[in-house]
């Protein structure tokens, strides 16, 4: 028997959500081109390194390459970007909660039915409400794909190995 979903039965829906994973490709994709900008390192060559991360991989890559001195972004850019990575990953949440459930007609309105972790829940959904996060992920894909090239003067980067701060072994549980 096929399990007959709201998508299914409204037309709207399954548009916002197919508007929405596409916004969600175009943000991952952005999010990519971001990291491949501030290095030295051709489209083909951080395609190489990236394409296997998850969103969230590729967003703690990004904050920690905003993070370092080295980089010749803007601070203004910098501490902008920093401010938006909350926002990228709440929409990556949201992408992955209505990708990966069931949408249903409750008795208040449409129902995600979230299966996670061995629990059951369900949180209301709306049309109206995927078509905002559509926008906003459509605006943070823009935003992260026009940060700009970053250019480094390579001659002047050390070439030895890198220095490691020394630090005892933690304290084993019981000794």
């Amino acid at each position: 028997m096929r399990m007959i979903t709201s998508a299914d039965q409204r037309p709207d829906l399954a548009i916002a959500i197919g508007r929405f994973s596409q916004a969600s490709a175009s943000l991952e994709r952005a999010i990519q081109s971001a990291i491949i900008r501030l290095l030295p390192l051709t489209d083909d060559m951080g395609l190489a390194i990236l394409c296997e991360n998850t969103m969230r991989a590729n967003l703690e890559i990004l904050t920690r390459l905003l993070k370092l001195p080295e980089v010749p972004v803007p601070e203004s850019w910098k501490a902008s970007l920093l401010d938006l990575i909350p926002q990228v990953k709440a929409s990556s949440e949201d992408r992955n909660r209505l990708m990966h459930n069931v949408i249903l007609e409750g008795e208040t309105g449409l129902i995600a039915t979230i299966e996670k972790k061995g629990n059951r829940s369900y949180m209301p959904i709306s049309v109206e409400t995927i078509i905002c996060w559509v926008e906003e992920a459509g605006d943070l894909a823009a935003l992260f794909g026009s940060v700009p090239h970053c250019e480094y003067d390579l001659s002047k980067w050390e070439k030895s190995w890198p220095a490691y701060e020394p630090k005892d072994w933690p304290k084993r549980p019981g000794k």
